[in-house]
């Protein structure tokens, strides 16, 4: 599950939260570490691990670690606009 704010600024960052979650909705740590790959539609935003970091386009996927149910990322549009957001792993 990707969480995070719904509104932001243009140009400001937005912490976004991956949970990993079973069927029930339930934290369900993995037991290895896991990638995941991150998508986004506009050709004017990016994903980061860092809250100042670069947003060039070169995040696109983070690594939750093993045991862990979650990791932190951020992402960054330039312009004002409706974007979709998605993450996905192997199954």
């Amino acid at each position: 599950m990707l969480s995070g704010s719904t509104t932001t600024t243009v140009g400001a960052p937005v912490r976004l939260t991956l949970r990993l979650t079973d069927e029930l909705g339930l934290p369900a740590p993995t037991f290895t570490a896991l990638a995941v790959s991150l998508e986004h539609d506009s050709a004017t935003g990016a994903f980061d691990t860092v809250f100042e970091g670069n947003y060039d386009g070169t995040v696109t996927a983070v690594t939750i670690p093993a045991h862990q149910t979650s990791v932190t990322l951020y992402y960054r549009d330039t312009a004002a606009k409706l974007v979709n957001l998605a993450a996905t792993a192997p199954v």
